[in-house]
């Protein structure tokens, strides 16, 4: 089953105070740190934002903006991504949030152990990640009129309007939840502390 993936970087960061996108982990952006974690992990990749900072076309991937520049969340990058996702004659489509540098290295491999045809999303201790979910490419007409409609933009409203299955993933023992997502400046310093004291246990 031919799948792609969709990096969700299309948010206006307003509580973090730049494009969190482009901030640095590690010495390397956060889209550069889910590029690296989800290619392995499937056939294609885009990247979903409304910015036209040259750092996002710079690896050569398809940068695919929400319909009309709407810049509705989530959602409308959702939305995007099926339809870019449908043009390449892909089945299915997973969607991972760019502000969640440590999601799973098995993602994917998961999610479609889990897949019976419906929406698949990922859980863990900490709850439910619709961001982080399988969208089989047949669901964009539902989506497209949920949109048009002009329906909740929450993605976990229209999850709520559907049938949908969820994969749990658990946290490694000292680590932190692998969905842990960066909102803030504050959040950013505990994810990058917790990073060095990785690093250098590695030693």
């Amino acid at each position: 089953m031919k799948i792609c993936g969709c990096i969700l970087a299309g948010g206006r960061s307003s509580r973090f105070g730049s494009d969190k996108a482009l901030a640095l982990l590690g010495g390397e952006t956060l889209l550069d740190r889910a590029i690296r974690r989800l290619a392995p992990q499937v056939d294609a990749i885009a990247i979903n934002t409304n910015s036209t900072a040259l750092e996002f076309k710079k690896h050569g991937l398809p940068v695919i903006a929400d319909r009309d520049g709407s810049q509705l969340g989530p959602l409308a990058g959702i939305l995007a991504g099926l339809e870019w996702t449908r043009a390449q004659d892909a089945k299915a489509m997973v969607t991972v949030a760019v502000d969640t540098p440590h999601f799973p290295t098995d993602l994917v491999l998961k999610l479609k152990s889990g897949f019976s045809g419906k929406i698949t999303v990922a859980a863990s201790e900490s709850g439910v990640h619709p961001t982080f979910a399988l969208w089989p490419s047949h669901m964009l007409p539902q989506l497209d009129e949920w949109m048009r409609l002009g329906r909740s933009l929450r993605v976990t409203d229209f999850l709520a309007s559907q049938s949908f299955d969820q994969v749990f993933f658990a946290t490694a023992q000292n680590a932190l939840d692998p969905f842990f997502n960066v909102n803030t400046p504050e959040q950013m310093q505990l994810l990058t502390e917790h990073v060095n004291r990785s690093e250098r246990k590695s030693w």
